[in-house]
């Protein structure tokens, strides 16, 4: 008699998936050695290689010449339109001198609207100072605007000496501000200022320590 002994479908896959391995190592053009053998990595070069952005910076440039446009609280007076041109010198990095020159020209003041009366002539309205200062840095760094655009830019302390003319009084002025400070391109600076004019005004037999505040914008030639 015979015996059929069945195998379990299990076994009898197993068995032919071994039995077959070779043949399709062999079919896909290997060996059974390369089944060990690590892949080979593939590298793509980019086609285009980013280009390398260049910050507008002061390299051999020592010298401004620009316009400022801004407002001037006289004291008493409100606040005015002020205009002027600057000059300034960088002495070394970190320090700078600046001679400027503003001037405005007043509106009536509030006392002289309530009592209805000009207490200055129209030639005594305008105010006008030219001063020079000297500037140190104290901070250096870059400002953001947006993602994109950063630019230079440089916080100076301000101070100096100058003589102010405003309701008939020639006045030794003292300066004092602040200057931040921007370089846009390779030969224009943008810089907003904020600084008190003080001097002594005697009007309308008061003689007192005045202090001006002015803000302003200015625009500047770097060469």
């Amino acid at each position: 008699m015979y015996s059929l002994k069945i195998t379990p479908p299990s076994l009898a896959a197993s068995a032919l998936a071994l039995l077959l391995t070779p043949s399709l190592v062999l079919a896909q053009g290997g060996t059974i050695g390369d089944i060990n053998k690590p892949a080979k990595e593939v590298i793509i070069e980019p086609e285009k290689k980013p280009i390398e952005a260049k910050a507008a910076e002061i390299d051999t440039e020592r010298f401004e010449i620009g316009l400022h446009l801004g407002v001037l609280n006289v004291e008493d007076f409100n606040a005015n339109l002020s205009t002027g041109l600057s000059f300034t010198w960088r002495l070394m990095d970190g320090v700078l001198a600046e001679l400027r020159y503003t001037q405005a020209t007043t509106e009536r003041a509030t006392f002289e609207e309530l009592a209805d009366q000009d207490f200055l002539a129209d030639s005594d309205r305008k105010f006008s100072a030219i001063e020079v200062l000297g500037g140190y840095r104290v901070l250096n760094g870059r400002s953001f605007f947006g993602r994109s655009a950063k630019i230079d830019s440089e916080l100076y302390l301000l101070g100096g000496l100058g003589q102010a003319s405003f309701a008939g009084n020639d006045s030794v002025s003292f300066v004092f501000g602040a200057s931040y400070r921007t370089v846009f391109t390779d030969f224009i600076t943008v810089n907003v200022d904020i600084r008190d004019h003080m001097f002594n005004r005697e009007f309308i037999g008061d003689d007192k320590l005045t202090q001006n505040i002015e803000f302003s914008l200015g625009v500047n030639y770097l060469f």
